[in-house]
């Protein structure tokens, strides 16, 4: 669905996301009990709603990862920090990251106001009742959120970021001015935000450019047996095996990337034939210059991890995934937690369900 009307510019949403705001909590990268972070939600509301684009601004390259891997292109901020020169042409519509609770057919309808109007910007607000308010249905004074802005031309914007000229209110759902920057804040929206009519479906990459494996807590149960001399042992489950087999066969490139200094980490990178790199300290700084180094855009990239020391890793990728029993402090970093743990089938379920959405037997 295309919402610019008939002979008009074109619809482009902004997202715009300050390296330093109130707004913005301090990492926007964290997913909301919907599985997508605040940034992507709103990529996905815009696309949802039929924006021609969705741009996202931001200085903050895990941010513009994030973005392109939900379909929006990224931009840095122009150093006036104004957005006119962004979409010099065409109808914005300025989603706060931060108020994630907007319907796309909200989005929709405000851009249809602003059509069928002769004003200069349509600001989303919500209906507040004053104490002692006797007025009936539809009474109480409307109060702008900040949530939803759609401006005819964003080069007329006054010093402080409101719009110039006319404006009109489109009244919105009450939920949309909840703001998702306090803690308060958030478990409020993440009490709404998997529910109809605010869930959106999560979308993943169907066929990863490539897909980096952490070797213990994953292929293995993240055991180790060590003998007197030191040797040690690890336990791995064959359906893991198979299933990276089965990947292999379908094209999907795949490597190993571990901190571990063992010889039983490239023993069994042997035996699966995989790309192994390991004895890497700092995960994330190595994984985001091999990319880079073959040209890979991180958003068409899964990783695969359980601990804190992946992190780095999981938040620089477009498919973040976690096995089972991973550590608590990682589960909210992944868009796929996978229902086996590490070492016993967690990238055997991995490889069934890419092959699944990929439509390979």
């Amino acid at each position: 669905m295309n919402l610019a009307a008939s002979g008009s510019p074109s619809v482009i949403a902004l997202v715009p996301v300050p390296e330093t705001t109130s707004g913005m909590p301090d990492d926007p990268l964290r997913p909301l009990a919907a599985g997508l972070a605040l940034p992507a939600h709103a990529i996905r509301q815009a696309l949802a709603a039929g924006c021609d684009d969705a741009i996202v601004v931001t200085d903050d390259p895990g941010v513009a990862a994030l973005a392109r891997a939900h379909g929006a292109k990224s931009v840095r901020w122009p150093g006036d920090r104004s957005l006119a020169p962004i979409v010099p042409d065409a109808v914005a519509v300025l989603l706060d990251p931060v108020t994630p609770l907007r319907r796309p057919d909200e989005i929709r309808a405000a851009v249809a106001l602003l059509h069928a109007s002769d004003a200069d910007a349509v600001v989303g607000a919500v209906r507040r009742r004053l104490p002692g308010w006797l007025g009936g249905t539809g009474s109480g004074l409307l109060e702008e959120t900040g949530a939803l802005a759609v401006l005819r031309d964003l080069r007329a914007v006054r010093p402080d970021g409101r719009p110039a000229g006319r404006c009109i209110p489109f009244e919105m759902a009450a939920p949309s001015a909840l703001r998702a920057d306090t803690a308060e804040g958030r478990a409020a929206v993440e009490a709404l935000i998997t529910r109809p009519p605010y869930a959106l479906p999560a979308v993943l990459p169907q066929r990863p450019a490539l897909i980096v494996f952490d070797f213990d807590g994953v292929m293995t149960d993240n055991r180790v047996t060590v003998g007197e001399d030191g040797s040690e042992m690890v336990r791995c489950s064959r359906g893991d095996g198979l299933g990276i087999d089965r990947l292999r066969k379908a094209g999907v490139p795949m490597l190993v990337l571990s901190t571990e200094r063992n010889p039983v980490v490239a023993a069994r990178c042997r035996k699966l034939r995989m790309e192994c790199h390991q004895g890497v300290d700092d995960k994330g700084t190595y994984l985001a210059a091999l990319l880079a180094g073959r040209k890979i855009d991180p958003a068409d990239v899964a990783y695969v991890g359980n601990d804190v020391n992946d992190l780095d890793c999981l938040r620089l990728v477009g498919l973040p995934v976690v096995v089972a029993d991973a550590h608590p402090d990682v589960l909210p970093y992944a868009r796929l937690v996978l229902p086996r743990p590490g070492g016993d089938g967690a990238v055997r379920a991995l490889a069934d369900h890419l092959l699944r959405e990929m439509a390979v037997s």
